[in-house]
């Protein structure tokens, strides 16, 4: 009985699937003049240059590394998300560069790194932290040389070269 319930829906459906209203044609023809418009501003976004990707990363690795160093867990997971995320945008938006496949690059050198250095961050581990992003340095370095780029170096920051922002938690900021 049931079978015959699923045969009969079937068919009512294939009948009323083949006979479009007004309404249904209308809707059909916006839709595919927003995928057309939506295609067009696809191919007119925005792409920032690998480079200015690079520095975007660089800047995110340095507040990373400050984030943990002070202790900051909140402020540390927000930066490794955000050094994550611009990863993922260079494998999107540059997964070949001059001939370097560099999405290939991150996925297999930079997004392990970064893993490493969350689940230290989630541990709130000092010297996990400090070992996994010593790691996440030498990533960086490994892309770069297997990029042909060997003359660009990443470094564990000395000192903060961002004096206008305040790593220490919360709890022990008392300045606002």
């Amino acid at each position: 009985m049931i079978q015959f319930f699923y045969f009969l829906l079937a068919i009512a459906l294939a009948f009323s699937c083949q006979s479009t209203t007004p309404e249904q044609t209308r809707l059909n023809h916006q839709l595919e003049e927003l995928q057309r418009k939506q295609v067009a501003l696809e191919q007119k976004q925005y792409v920032p240059h690998l480079g200015w990707s690079m520095v975007q990363l660089q800047t995110y690795h340095a507040k990373l590394y400050f984030a943990g160093a002070a202790k900051n867990w909140e402020l540390a997971a927000y930066y490794v998300h955000e050094l994550e995320e611009a990863l993922e945008e260079v494998q999107k938006f540059h997964p070949v560069h001059e001939g370097i496949k560099v999405g290939q690059l991150v996925e297999a050198i930079a997004l392990p790194s970064v893993e490493k250095v969350e689940e230290a961050i989630s541990q709130k581990d000092v010297v996990a932290f400090s070992t996994a992003f010593e790691r996440l340095t030498l990533s960086c370095n490994q892309c770069h040389q297997s990029a042909g780029k060997s003359f660009i170096r990443i470094l564990v920051p000395q000192n903060t070269g961002l004096p206008n922002q305040d790593f220490r938690p919360t709890s022990q900021n008392t300045k606002p």
